[in-house]
């Protein structure tokens, strides 16, 4: 499976579990998951660009707090592990406390098989989240729908 059948089978992901479990809008949503994809991808292009991800690279984790649909934990995801030239080693961290979004979350990641990225199906502060970055020397970490 290439990355761009990848893009596709995560946004008929998306929209096929939208219904159930209000990932994005419910009106019209077919737009906003295509422009959803494309910030999160336009996003990893510029932190690559930069060199974000470089200093310690297999000992880097990319992290996403309340990732919901997986935006964009799952798109930089799939950029990581399955990328052309601007993928980046380490690992992914997708945190998301609601148990059927986690569920989600994980389903993508097998249909996906994004092996080098795991769900945390908890709130981001509780004991596991801290053991996730045990031996990492760097982290990028994503708030893109977190109300603070």
């Amino acid at each position: 499976m290439t990355s761009v059948t990848r893009f596709d089978r995560h946004r008929d992901e998306v929209l096929r579990w939208n219904r159930q479990m209000s990932l994005v809008s419910r009106v019209d949503p077919e737009p906003r998951v295509d422009a959803l994809v494309r910030e999160c991808r336009a996003a990893w292009t510029l932190l690559r660009a930069a060199g974000v991800g470089d200093a310690a690279p297999e000992a880097t984790v990319w992290i996403d707090l309340g990732s919901g649909a997986g935006f964009p934990g799952v798109v930089w995801a799939i950029e990581r592990e399955h990328g052309g030239g601007i993928a980046a080693p380490g690992k992914g961290l997708l945190v998301e406390p609601r148990e059927k979004r986690a569920w989600f979350l994980n389903r993508c990641l097998r249909t996906l098989d994004l092996a080098c990225t795991s769900v945390l199906a908890a709130r981001w502060g509780a004991g596991p989240a801290v053991q996730e970055l045990g031996g990492l020397r760097e982290a990028i970490i994503s708030l893109k729908a977190i109300r603070l």
